[in-house]
């Protein structure tokens, strides 16, 4: 929509039909601030009077607290609010809150409230309050004017926000990558797609390989990558901070908004945000891949807020943790690769470090045995055989001694395991004692506990993918992961757990 044809009058008109319930202008409806895809006029009016609604209220609240006024939410008894607004006695601020607070209050807050009452609560006559409401429409008007010139101008770099790869070369995930890009295309498939697994599976690599497959697809306008990964774990064994991961649903939406460049949106209020990344994504087919969503502070808000940008957009998730209990999820558990598949890549990340020398068949059952086809494990453990005999690191491995190995089952484990309840630890625990392949009833045997306690720690350590299932539906097989096994039997747990209680003691002292 042309910027100079949004008008007072016309956005004062849009206010007053809906106090009548009536549609606003049509000529609102061209506004790109606005989603189109399959809407009809009552719903874009609605999503109208929500944009209006947001940037009235936001604007309010910032200006109470530069006022030094307590902010208020919605619901607050509405007299009483434009009393205080109107009290306020610094110039500047005082002349601003007024506009704002007045339209608000006047058109757009969930009390309807006639002018009388209103100009009363202000202790104005109402001929005076209504030029405060018309201020209010005016300033209105010149922020819609900002905001939708800024929609005419966003532009995004196809695939510039895609991480480079850290692999030379992925094995066993051709029939993956392809499935994977065809429940994307699938209109009938839900909005997002969720690969799960245990830590260093490869999730994030394999959300790598499909997002740049689809970029260089020419019905996908572009591919945005967010991450909540706040460390990287080398094949030296060290553990290297991420500066500046998002950690909350405001943080993902202040990001997309950052990649599809839109930068007049850079601190502003959440709620504006929200509405031109809605607006700018519904009008393209986009990609979003959120990597390490169990990382953030809550996963389920972003998941409900996301939902609402899936129009055109499909979402592509990795998580180390189960969001299966959402319907609009679709999971896909990432698996192990297979002996085959293992060998190739340790021979091939030996090669990269410089070692050519034959890795012998007993060696390797002997490695796979210990690490199963965990690819960052299977790297990790290259690097140590460039340096250390094959005993020693299989020790080191099986004892946690080296700081090396500590890092590697800290990166994976660490938050999995402080977020496992007691049952579940225990029976993790206990199951280390015993083959790392568990029927149904071995699950019943171990530990003292209620079938309903046995049950939800079964649960939980699926959920944290520390326990895979297969098996029949009337005979599941729960089986530890062969890393997760060789980690437990490395009792670095019981460290941890010290670690904590010094920590809460310390606390305590202080």
């Amino acid at each position: 929509m042309r910027t100079d044809a949004i008008t007072p009058e016309l956005v004062k008109r849009a206010l007053e039909g809906w106090q009548h319930d009536r549609l606003p202008p049509q000529a609102l409806f061209g506004l790109r601030l606005l989603p189109h895809k399959d809407m009809t006029p009552t719903d874009l009016s609605r999503d109208l009077f929500r944009l209006f609604r947001a940037i009235t209220f936001e604007n309010v609240q910032a200006l109470r607290r530069s006022a030094g006024l307590s902010s208020s939410d919605e619901t607050d008894t509405p007299l009483l609010a434009i009393k205080a607004d109107f009290q306020v006695k610094r110039a500047r601020p005082s002349r601003t809150l007024k506009a704002w607070s007045a339209v608000y209050h006047r058109y757009l807050g969930p009390h309807h409230l006639n002018i009388s009452d209103l100009a009363d609560a202000a202790g104005y006559s109402p001929r005076n309050f209504r030029r405060h409401v018309n201020q209010g429409i005016k300033l209105l008007t010149h922020t819609l004017r900002d905001l939708e010139r800024g929609a005419s101008s966003f532009a995004v770099a196809p695939g510039a926000h895609i991480p480079p790869p850290d692999y030379h070369k992925l094995y066993g995930v051709e029939a993956f990558v392809e499935h994977l890009t065809a429940l994307l295309h699938s209109p009938s498939a839900p909005p997002f797609i969720s690969l799960e697994g245990i830590g260093g599976i490869g999730k994030t690599a394999l959300a790598r390989e499909v997002a740049w497959r689809l970029n260089r697809q020419p019905d996908w306008h572009g591919v945005l990558w967010i991450s909540a990964q706040s460390e990287r774990f080398t094949n030296a064994g060290h553990l290297d901070p991420i500066n500046n991961p998002v950690r909350t649903a405001d943080d993902v939406i202040a990001e997309i908004a950052r990649q599809l460049s839109l930068d007049e949106f850079s601190g502003a209020p959440s709620a504006l945000t929200f509405n031109r990344v809605r607006s700018a994504l519904s009008r393209r087919q986009h990609l979003v891949v959120l990597d390490r969503v169990d990382a953030l502070a809550d996963p389920d808000l972003l998941l409900s807020r996301m939902a609402q940008l899936a129009e055109s957009t499909r979402f592509m998730l990795t998580s180390r943790n189960g969001l299966g209990g959402c319907p609009y999820v679709q999971v896909v558990k990432v698996p192990e690769l297979s002996l085959e598949h293992s060998e190739a890549l340790l021979r091939d990340a030996l090669m990269a470090a410089g070692r050519t020398s034959v890795l012998a068949d007993d060696p390797l059952v002997a490695i796979f045995d210990a690490v199963g086809g965990n690819p960052l494990a299977l790297k990790f453990f290259a690097f140590q055989l460039t340096r250390l005999p094959l005993t020693r690191v299989l020790q080191d491995l099986r004892t946690a001694q080296s700081e090396m190995v500590a890092n590697l089952y800290a990166y994976l484990y660490r938050q999995s395991w402080q977020s496992l309840r007691p049952p579940a630890c225990a029976l993790l625990s206990k199951a280390t004692a015993q083959s790392p392949a568990l029927g149904q009833d071995n699950f019943r045997h171990v530990g003292h506990c209620s079938t309903a306690s046995l049950e939800s720690a079964v649960e939980q350590l699926i959920a944290c993918s520390l326990v895979k299932v297969s098996g029949s539906l009337q005979a599941p097989q729960y089986r530890l992961h062969t890393l997760t096994h060789t980690f437990s039997q490395a009792r670095i747990s019981e460290h941890w757990q010290e670690q904590d209680r010094e920590h809460d003691a310390q606390v305590g002292r202080h």
